[in-house]
């Protein structure tokens, strides 16, 4: 299975589109039913604008999900001096 992104609406065709807010709906509905982040995972936010309620917003999600939040601000130390690629790797990476 090759690895894709979600970047824009074109990204997915019209039934794949339907299966994720299918899923995203039936998840609304039943949000105890799955854990998709369950056990040791860090999903890491990049966030290159300061916007309390974007960042509380993705801190809660990914908690409600299962995770753990690891988010990264403008001129937090680990910002310009570390590769995230080499940082977080295994982590999920949203930007």
């Amino acid at each position: 299975m090759t690895t894709r992104h979600f970047l824009s609406d074109l990204d997915l065709s019209p039934e794949e589109l339907t299966r994720v807010l299918n899923l995203a709906d039936w998840m609304k509905a039943n949000p105890y039913a799955i854990a998709p982040l369950q056990g040791p995972q860090t999903a890491a936010v990049f966030f290159d604008k300061t916007s309390t309620r974007t960042r509380i917003s993705f801190a809660a999600g990914i908690a409600a999900l299962g995770g753990s939040p690891l988010i990264i601000s403008p001129g937090s130390p680990s910002w310009a001096t570390r590769s995230p690629s080499r940082t977080l790797q295994g982590s999920w990476i949203a930007r």
